[in-house]
Parts: C-alpha cells; structure tokens; sequence
C-alpha cells in the first residue's frame, strides 16, 4: 500500500470516530460544560447547543434547563415542538420537547400552556394561582377553581357575578336559585376534575343551583338537611338501600335515629337526648356540654363545667317532672307559664304578699324541712 492510499485509511477511520462521537450522546457535552461544535458537540437530544463556548440550552429566552429532568424545556407561551438543534435542514422532523414546570403543550398551537389554577409569570414560568384575600393584579392571578376575582387589588368574590363569599368552603359561589356555570378541565397529569359556582350540596342542573336530594333551601338561600322532626316519618337504612328514587329518603333531625316499627318508622331521640317543643333533639341533664344552647331549655338547663344542669345552685333536677325544682327555702315563681323552677316534691311556691312577682318554697301542711332542704312527711 502507497503512502496516499494509507493517509486516506487513516482519515477515514478518524472521520468514522468523530462521527460516532458525535452521535453518541453518552460522549456528547452535558450543560454549562465546555464544548466545541467540531471536536466537543453538545448533546443536542438534550436541546443542547455550544453557545460562546458552553453547552447552552439551544434558544434562550425560550427555553431553559430543567436540572430535574437533565434536559431543556419550554417555557410558557413558546413552542413545544422543536427541530433538533444544529440541523442542516428546515425540512428536518420536529420532536416535542417538555414545558416548564406546572404547564403542558397545549394542541392545537403547538405552545406551552401553565395549567388550571396556574398563571404566567412575566418571567414565562408557571405560578399557583392566590388564595382569598391574598393582591392581585388581574382575574388570572386569582385561584379560578374556587371563583375568585381579583377585586381592588385583593382576591375576593365578585358581587357582579352574583358571587359571594362561603368561608366554609373557601369558595365564591351563587345563592340557591340564581344562575350558575360549571367547569371542566383535565391538569397536568391528567386528572379530570369538575366545580361550580353553587353552594355545598347543591348543584348546576341546567344552569341553576339547586339543592340536592335530601336538602332544601334555607334562609340564607344555602342548602340545609331536610329532616324529619322527632315523632314524624323517616327512612331506615335498610329501606334507604333498596330507595331507587333519592327524593323519597327521608332522614332524622340531628342527634336522632329513625326507629323502625310495623306501622311506620319515626324519628326517636337518640339516648341521652329529650325532645323540645319544637320535634328537635337536646342533651338531656347531666351530658357533656360546651354551651347552654345544647342543653334542654324547657327544664331549664345550662353549661356548667361542661355538663347540663341546673343554673341555680338551690335547684336540683326533677327525672320524672323533667324540671329544676327549687329547694325549700329558695324563690321561685307561682307563673304557670313561666319556664322558672317550680319547689321540689312536697312543696309550694307562697308569695309573701301580692305585690311580689316571686315566692319561696315552703313544704306543704304536714311535711317539714329537711337539712337537705327537702320536704319529708312529719312524724
């Protein structure tokens, strides 16, 4: 073999090795490492091009390097379909390339899209959309999910969208009644999600809320449990079960269960419970309590250290009359229609004169005062 004959094996197994290099994107430079586009390319899998001397992402401004995912995204509002950097032709395929965090690329267009409940950032990344109450500059930077507008530079419910604020639920939402609209969106990951404007338990059926089976509408035009009062009709279990029809369930007021029985169920106080004027459920004398308003008020109970009793500390509880009676000795009060204690067993209430609207208990002829202030049968 002649000398030209070797120089040209030669060049031609160096030309093989440059081009295996450059084609293998394990010996390709990674980012931010010195590259030459010769004898050092950058990986251009990655969207990696040698910009003044340093493996860069390929177009910046538009992309930038995600550390999480070693390779270059796009940010929002720029096209998630890219020609391979360093291609020698226009007509060369396009690869989809990942968007900045909390976006996805959005078709038709083409484009890098922040998710529901994110917005862009002048930066072109994606942030969470704001709480109520928390500054704003536009609707876009307020949570869409739960209705917010941005309203004087705050987060806050539109009243000109009929909207107006549910701290329970922490949404805008619409009165029982009024027109409402309904969102549909998949995030980011898929996920299919839907909301509307209405109040909890209600929904927009045909572009109004109304409150769903078992609820009505209630003062505040928000949706209440339909109860049956203590006494009246009620649904089991067991017949709730075998209900097709939703709006024929009927359930108990609170702190009741329906008692099933052959003619019809009703609605029964559950144990520790006795029931008002009006079919509701109380705590009975001697239950736990954290307010007066949970304890019977026709005995009449109050909270005491947590437990319902007797508010005057010379009444004691009458289990059969269901009252606080007073003690032989204490005051009380001869109105028939007052809700006052009446005197414990044996004993009246006596006025001293008539111009008193009050009494005291004193023990009937033929009882006498015990040191418990009682009245027992004298001997």
């Amino acid at each position: 073999m002649n000398k030209f004959k070797l120089l040209c094996c030669v060049l031609w197994v160096l030309t093989l090795n440059l081009a295996s290099a450059y084609m293998d994107p394990y010996l390709q430079k990674g980012y931010k490492e010195s590259c030459s586009n010769d004898s050092d390319p950058c990986n251009s899998v990655k969207f990696l091009s040698c910009l003044e001397g340093q493996c860069l992402c390929s177009s910046p401004g538009e992309l930038v390097y995600d550390y999480g995912r070693d390779q270059c995204v796009a940010l929002a509002s720029y096209s998630c379909l890219r020609v391979m950097p360093d291609s020698n032709s226009v007509q060369d395929p396009k690869y989809q390339i990942g968007c900045t965090d909390y976006a996805k690329c959005a078709f038709p267009g083409d484009s890098c899209q922040c998710d529901f409940t994110y917005y862009e950032a002048e930066n072109h990344t994606c942030i969470r959309q704001h709480d109520y109450g928390a500054e704003c500059a536009i609707d876009e930077n307020c949570d869409q999910f739960r209705f917010f507008s941005c309203i004087n530079g705050k987060c806050s419910c539109d009243p000109n969208k009929n909207h107006r604020y549910d701290q329970k639920n922490d949404k805008c939402m619409v009165p029982v009644g009024e027109k409402c609209r309904v969102i549909e969106f998949q995030s980011i990951n898929e996920k299919q999600f839907k909301t509307d404007e209405c109040a909890q338990h209600a929904s927009c059926e045909g572009g109004t809320c109304r409150c769903n089976a078992g609820y009505r509408i209630s003062s505040d035009r928000t949706c209440e449990p339909l109860f049956s009062l203590v006494s009246g009709p009620c649904t089991t279990d067991r017949e709730a079960r075998n209900t097709v029809d939703p709006h024929f369930i009927q359930n108990c007021t609170e702190n009741a269960y329906c008692q099933e029985s052959q003619a019809f169920s009703y609605c029964k106080c559950k144990e520790g419970y006795v029931e008002t004027n009006d079919g509701l459920c109380v705590k009975a004398y001697g239950q736990s309590c954290e307010m007066d308003e949970e304890c019977d008020n026709l005995a009449p109970l109050a909270c005491i250290e947590n437990s319902c009793g007797c508010a005057d500390h010379l009444q004691v509880f009458d289990d059969k009359l269901r009252r606080c009676v007073g003690l032989a000795g204490s005051r009380c009060w001869k109105d028939s229609n007052t809700t006052a204690a009446v005197c414990t067993t044996n004993a009246y209430c006596v006025k001293a004169n008539a111009h008193l609207n009050y009494g005291k208990c004193i023990c009937a002829r033929g009882f006498v005062t015990t040191s418990q202030k009682t009245c027992s049968k004298s001997n």
